[in-house]
């Protein structure tokens, strides 16, 4: 029988303390574990795997979700399944990929509207909500363009690409300048990152853009750009 894991540590051990899962119910005692993470298809699996180990009649303590190791680890080592989607956070200028599963398959820095007004002496705004990507086009890697490649958005004017601007790029090479905020609406890319996603993401896939967490109380005109 396996071992069961504490969470807080990588590794197993053999007196574990429970994972402790926050309850959106009052009577979360009286559920199985299974109700309890239903929402998360990812526990969900992880729950099952236990209880086949553990037995159906299984049930953690209360307010608690025990786990075994195994099968963290083989939730962990589990082949990510297609259709994928992306998550992009504008407010932290970070994107991530997930599988049907909603497993975070690949993490990357994006660069979305200046809302600071910095770059261009306006602010400009990436729309949020969910969109899908309606097309594929290779571009030149040249500066100014949108290379190595452009997914558009059924959102007119909007799409994945390149970094359009070296000087918009950190000296790392692994993000962009002012925390992200270097567009004009559009969401760009490194181009290894780009590439990247373009190897998952399809005609059809789903971007969602989350909602920006603050409101300015004069944001302007939503200025509509390509770049």
């Amino acid at each position: 029988m396996d071992r069961l894991t504490n969470k807080r540590s990588p590794l197993p051990v053999d007196d574990p303390e429970p994972i402790g899962l926050p309850l959106k119910t009052k009577s979360a005692d009286e559920q199985t574990d299974t109700k309890i993470v239903k929402e998360s298809p990812v526990l969900t699996e992880i729950v099952l795997r236990t209880q086949k180990a553990l037995g159906t009649n299984w049930k953690s303590p209360k307010g608690q979700i025990i786990v075994t190791d195994t099968s963290l680890e083989e939730a962990a080592s589990k082949e990510p399944n297609p259709p994928f989607r992306l998550v992009i956070n504008p407010n932290s200028n970070m994107a991530n990929l997930l599988d049907a599963d909603g497993m975070q398959v690949e993490s990357f820095a994006v660069g979305t509207g200046d809302t600071t007004g910095i770059r261009y002496g306006k602010k400009y705004f990436t729309p949020t909500g969910t969109s899908e990507i309606i097309n594929k086009v290779p571009y030149d890697q040249v500066e100014g363009s949108y290379g190595p490649m452009w997914m558009g958005l059924d959102w007119e004017h909007y799409g994945l690409h390149g970094p359009h601007k070296r000087d918009d790029i950190e000296s790392s090479g692994e993000g962009f300048e002012n925390e992200g905020f270097v567009s004009h609406g559009c969401m760009r890319f490194m181009e290894k990152d780009l590439m990247k996603l373009s190897e998952y993401l399809e005609v059809g896939s789903s971007v969602e853009v989350l909602p920006y967490d603050t409101r300015p109380d004069y944001r302007g005109p939503l200025r509509v750009g390509a770049k």
